[in-house]
């Protein structure tokens, strides 16, 4: 079944459904049909089919029109792997459910393979050729934003623990310029009492002296 054919485009806007049942059927607005993939408009977001995972296509017969054009518009990739190049580093679903859904960061996409990286740190690679849809989860954006975000908390704690350290070391500074100030006050009061003791000691010599003096007069 070739995607871009006039009987597909000609779907354009219409409600449709992908494959008649199990996980990987979708049903939603038609929006755009491009070489080997279409894309479809779901309560969940935008789901990117590829084409040689669809087995029916059905018209349930409703026009949408532009009901549906607050929710984004599509990735205008010519191929289903110039889609998942754009997708790299958002958060995405893989497959619509079954054993062989998967959510994560796309890391890379290749004409090989998809590179996915799962919360616990875990990489999983998936062919390409059995990548049946994806799709973006909400709220899954780019890596870098929490990297930063990351960074600012991690900077911020670094400053609010190097103001404690100056604290530290200017209460450090207080503290022995008080004791070195202590010493200083403590040396002095000894000089002084040294200093009275000998002057003190004199003046009894002085005494004794002009007492003897004194004596030899007489």
């Amino acid at each position: 079944m070739s995607m871009n054919g006039e009987g597909m485009r000609g779907l354009l806007g219409r409600e449709i459904k992908v494959n008649r049942g199990g996980p990987d059927s979708v049903q939603g607005t038609l929006t755009d049909v491009r070489w080997d993939y279409m894309a479809i408009k779901c309560k969940e977001g935008i789901v990117y089919v590829n084409e040689t995972h669809v087995k029916s296509i059905t018209d349930t017969g409703r026009s949408v029109g532009n009901r549906s054009a607050g929710m984004g518009n599509p990735i205008p990739a010519n191929t289903f792997l110039g889609v998942m190049q754009a997708l790299r580093f958002r958060r995405v679903q893989i497959n619509r459910g079954g054993p062989e859904k998967v959510e994560g960061i796309l890391a890379d996409a290749n004409q090989n393979q998809l590179i996915i990286t799962l919360k616990n740190q875990e990489i999983v690679r998936i062919p390409i050729q059995h990548v049946k849809s994806v799709s973006v989860i909400r709220g899954g954006g780019n890596n870098n934003n929490n990297t930063s975000q990351g960074n600012q908390t991690a900077q911020g704690n670094q400053a609010a623990q190097g103001n404690q350290s100056r604290g530290n070391r200017s209460q450090g500074n207080q503290a022995q310029s008080n004791k070195s100030g202590g010493n200083k006050s403590s040396g002095n009061k000894s000089r002084s009492n040294q200093g009275n003791r000998s002057q003190g000691r004199r003046a009894q010599e002085n005494q004794a002296h002009g007492n003897k003096s004194g004596g030899k007069k007489n």
